[in-house]
């Protein structure tokens, strides 16, 4: 995880910031989750192309949560600092709370997937954008919801990353 987010999304954070405007960075965001969507629907394409889309998709919420900070007169932290101590530490509870399964990240969605007969990348991707849907409402005006926008987008490159570790371990 921390390899993908150092060596591949971090690189593309400044084509995402030069951007500039909030509603730039998700239209790039969203056209790069219909990519994702597409791979998911057939489970088809190149792997390379789909780690591609991922890490921008990634890089795009990243510069997304900075802007929301600044629009909003926080202090925008760094993607690293955002990373480090708030995407690993999310991922880590989201583990022990879901997965009950400290060999195995995924297990949470084997099981639903075993359950309902598709894909654990869809069941993932299903979970995810709940939050994406979070975040276009936020967009849209709608601020006084049940979570943190910033909690929505933290849980977005969350499971970003780990479809990202799902198809790395299907090869």
């Amino acid at each position: 995880m921390r390899d993908v987010f150092t060596d591949e999304v971090v690189p593309l954070l400044t084509d995402k910031f030069a951007l500039g405007r909030v509603s730039l960075i998700w239209a790039e965001a969203m056209t790069a989750r219909d990519d994702i969507a597409g791979f998911l629907r057939t489970n088809s394409g190149r792997k390379a192309t789909v780690y591609e889309t991922l890490s921008g998709f990634i890089a795009g919420l990243f510069a997304l949560r900075y802007m929301i900070d600044k629009e909003e007169g926080e202090t925008p932290r760094s993607s690293t600092d955002v990373f480090e101590n708030e995407i690993m530490a999310l991922r880590e509870a989201g583990q022990k709370e879901y997965a009950h399964d400290v060999n195995n990240a995924f297990a949470n969605f084997e099981r639903a997937s075993a359950d309902l007969g598709i894909d654990r990348k869809q069941i993932l991707w299903v979970f995810a954008m709940k939050h994406r849907d979070g975040v276009q409402s936020y967009l849209d005006g709608h601020h006084s919801q049940r979570e943190n926008v910033r909690g929505r987008i933290n849980d977005l490159i969350v499971y970003s990353l780990i479809l990202r570790g799902m198809i790395e371990e299907e090869n």
